[in-house]
């Protein structure tokens, strides 16, 4: 949601001086087609992995990917110092997010499936994700105060 704020002319720079010597220009729509399929493929790559993996990992660890992944956008943004490449580590860092999203969703399902007794299972499994919907909707109604932020 952000970033529609971020990247909002109709022809986006994927390439400027320093990183190449003249600017080439994709249209917006076609930036964020990138950019979600990006996502959506680190979210299922995520998912399929953290379900592969032999036993369960505390998704604390996989906090840090979330938090390199939005770095990336961050920095790749207009106006700081990845910006020359910012169309190419913007989808990226979309990726690293999701990866990592994806695993800590997983995880914390695998650790009620197997370690929370099945008559506590619902209950436990329907206040994980009242959590992750109530974090889900801070965060969307924040998007106007981090989109003065980010653009100023």
């Amino acid at each position: 949601g952000l970033l529609l704020f971020v990247y909002d002319k109709p022809l986006l720079a994927l390439l400027h001086p320093p990183a190449w010597p003249q600017t080439v220009r994709v249209p917006k729509d076609l930036f964020f087609v990138l950019y979600n399929m990006f996502t959506a493929i680190g979210s299922v790559t995520g998912r399929c992995a953290a379900y592969r993996m032999q036993r369960l990992v505390h998704p604390a660890w996989f906090v840090g990917l979330m938090a390199l992944g939005a770095s990336l956008i961050i920095c790749s943004s207009p106006g700081h110092f990845l910006s020359p490449l910012g169309l190419i580590f913007a989808p990226l860092g979309g990726f690293i997010v999701l990866l990592g999203d994806g695993i800590v969703y997983v995880m914390v399902c695998r650790f009620i499936d197997e370690r929370i007794p099945q008559a506590y299972s619902t209950a436990v499994l329907s206040s994980w994700l009242f959590t992750a919907d109530l974090g889900s909707n801070v965060g969307a109604n924040l998007i106007p105060y981090l989109r003065d932020w980010v653009t100023a």
